[in-house]
């Protein structure tokens, strides 16, 4: 691993009891059946380590446990750190399907390490964090920038699933009373985006309606979009965003769709 990540880990390891070293948020693995390393630091020997699926069911699923080091392992801040590692696989169960491929999402929880006797969590790293190093090598600014959005969690991908975000609508529902909005059901079967807009036409309207909605894979949101004209039979609608560094959508092949009322 890189000593930069190493370092980073080690510090925040000191500040929140624990980090993740492997994986990043956003790693790829071969398909559903790859073994995974997990590794990362804690600042306390013996520590119980967890390492939890949170996708695909209402609890956490713990697929692998160990403890961290009984001997010092690392020592680059000049306080005692130590290490922890397990290989574990995801049971298909708890992978999520997106437009093609699938994710998981995980986190490692370490028993008892808060200061109250509470559980912690370790923090997780972004995919691009080298090139985040390289613009933030201030180690404070480096934590504060380049750690995942969605630490202390995780997304892992199958390598056939979207590089990018991919919106689709997933249903158009009827309007709840005369002269309502379309309620517009939108999810996202790709990496983690905003959607932008939701634009919808019939009969003799066309309306677009900003959004602006962080959608992580797997999430929906619920748009009210569109107030059908009298005697409009049929509705289309069309959803547009952009990746989380702020790219336009690159899969687009499902992100319209026609209601009959």
């Amino acid at each position: 691993m890189h000593r930069a990540l190493r370092v980073a880990c080690a510090a925040a390891a000191l500040a929140a009891n624990a980090c993740t070293l492997n994986p990043v948020d956003g790693q790829s693995i071969a398909n559903t059946s790859t073994s995974i390393s997990f590794a990362g630091l804690s600042n306390t020997a013996n520590q119980q380590v967890r390492v939890e699926v949170i996708s695909g069911g209402s609890t956490p699923l713990v697929i692998g446990s160990t403890a961290t080091a009984p001997t010092v392992t690392i020592n680059d801040s000049g306080t005692d750190l130590f290490a922890w590692s397990l290989n574990a696989t995801i049971p298909s169960s708890r992978w999520v399907a997106g437009t093609t491929g699938s994710f998981a999402r995980i986190h490692t929880r370490f028993v008892g390490a808060a200061l109250d006797g509470s559980d912690s969590f370790g923090y997780t790293f972004r995919p691009d964090w080298s090139s985040c190093h390289a613009a933030n090598p201030n180690l404070g600014n480096f934590l504060t920038r380049c750690k995942s959005p969605r630490s202390p969690d995780a997304f892992i991908y199958t390598s056939d699933f979207p590089a990018g975000v991919d919106l689709i609508i997933r249903d158009m529902l009827p309007p709840p009373s005369p002269g309502a909005r379309i309620p517009v059901i939108v999810r996202n079967n790709g990496r983690p985006g905003v959607v932008g807009h939701v634009t919808c036409s019939g009969g003799f309207s066309i309306d677009s309606l900003t959004v602006n909605v962080t959608l992580n894979p797997g999430e929906e949101t619920e748009v009210d979009s569109f107030i059908p004209t009298t005697g409009t039979t049929s509705v289309t609608c069309t959803v547009d965003g952009t990746s989380e560094g702020g790219g336009a959508e690159a899969n687009t092949t499902n992100n319209s769709r026609v209601e009959t009322l």
